[in-house]
């Protein structure tokens, strides 16, 4: 009983160290660009990121207009809606030379002068 009660504990422990890294997200760096009441953008560089904020939000310092800023967030799903996969298509069978085709073709080339390699081969 006294171990599961400390197997218990180790495994709480645990959870909430790893749940914290989990929780972290993640982290972009660059200068705000718009803000309003309930959003703010910040270019990066690379691409322009809107965040919207709420009372849940840690700031510190202000997040104001071209200032240097780290956001840290989470990526996290507020509703989805999701549709069955339509079934995929078969691939085209891929054509195969057709052996009437080739022959025709043969027939209609004009005729070639044999080579010395193939005069020796005929028979005389």
């Amino acid at each position: 009983m006294r171990t599961n009660t400390a197997f218990s504990l180790i495994v709480a422990i645990s959870l909430a160290l790893t749940g914290g890294a989990f929780a972290a997200g993640y982290q972009v760096k660059g200068k705000v660009t718009k803000v309003s009441k309930s959003t703010f953008t910040v270019d990066t560089g690379k691409q322009k990121l809107e965040f919207t904020r709420d009372a849940n939000t840690k700031v510190k310092g202000d997040i104001a207009k071209d200032a240097d800023v780290t956001v840290k967030y989470n990526m996290q799903a507020t509703s989805v809606d999701s549709k069955a996969a339509a079934p995929a298509a078969k691939p085209a069978a891929k054509a195969k030379p057709a052996k009437k085709a080739a022959a025709a073709m043969k027939a209609s080339a004009p005729a070639e002068a044999p080579t010395p390699a193939q005069k020796k081969e005929e028979p005389q």
